[in-house]
């Protein structure tokens, strides 16, 4: 099961220690940043970028949990509303929140919401992987190659073509990296690391330095100007361990 990342928003600094504490229980989730502003939040996530789970107050001054929920959604795949009002759940539904929970907040509540936030993304990166594949324009007019996701090793670039490892072997397709980037940045286990070079987290072995080794003995080094985006990805799927 994978690491999900979160964020808190909530005017109350118990309310964000008690939620962080039970949270910090949880193995698989990562608490990125809190905030005591809803405006402060979506600053950081329209810099940042979108993450798994957004766990949010409603009652909160200036702009509230619910009034935020649209552009929640925006920046997250999981919305928790966290409140001490009942009166607030209609609204909640309404804005399709993924859970609410009621303060004062208990572990044990806590547990079960975030598992069954674990347990709806488990199905459906399961039922993702299953049918997930790319087709791409192959040499010859009117040719097509379908490949699936989960085989892709990584990505050479190569002038205006690129080359496609896969554990079924190799594949070429006319295709800038660019426009092969773009057509991979939904997936999330793609990462480019090189001008040259689009690799799959799912076969990556280990890093070390700068340095990718891959399940197929393949080794890449991590451009400079990808290091950032690189190594935040690695922290946000793996933990804040991977430093």
């Amino acid at each position: 099961m994978k690491t999900l990342t979160s964020i808190i928003i909530d005017n109350e600094r118990h309310a964000i220690s008690d939620l962080e504490d039970s949270l910090a229980e949880i193995p698989m989730i990562i608490v990125l940043a809190t905030f005591d502003n809803v405006r402060e939040a979506l600053n950081y996530l329209q810099t940042e970028g979108k993450v798994d789970i957004i766990f949010s107050d409603i009652h909160m001054p200036m702009l509230n949990g619910i009034d935020a929920g649209k552009f929640y959604k925006l920046y997250s795949t999981y919305l928790i509303y966290v409140t001490a009002y009942r009166d607030f759940a209609v609204d909640a539904i309404k804005l399709d929140a993924d859970g609410y929970l009621m303060k004062p907040l208990s572990y044990i509540d806590v547990l079960e919401q975030v598992n069954k936030i674990m347990e709806k993304d488990a199905q459906k990166e399961s039922t993702m992987n299953e049918h997930d594949f790319l087709v791409f324009k192959g040499g010859q007019k009117n040719s097509f190659f379908k490949v699936m996701t989960r085989e892709i090793y990584f990505i050479e670039g190569l002038a205006n073509y690129v080359k496609i490892h896969t554990t079924k072997g190799v594949y070429v397709t006319q295709q800038l990296m660019k426009e092969m980037e773009s057509k991979l940045k939904e997936k999330k286990v793609f990462i480019r690391i090189a001008k040259s070079t689009i690799i799959s987290l799912l076969f990556m072995e280990k890093i070390d330095g700068n340095v990718v080794y891959m399940h197929n003995k393949e080794t890449f080094s991590v451009g400079i100007p990808y290091q950032k985006d690189f190594y935040k990805l690695i922290r946000a799927r793996f933990g804040e361990t991977c430093q």
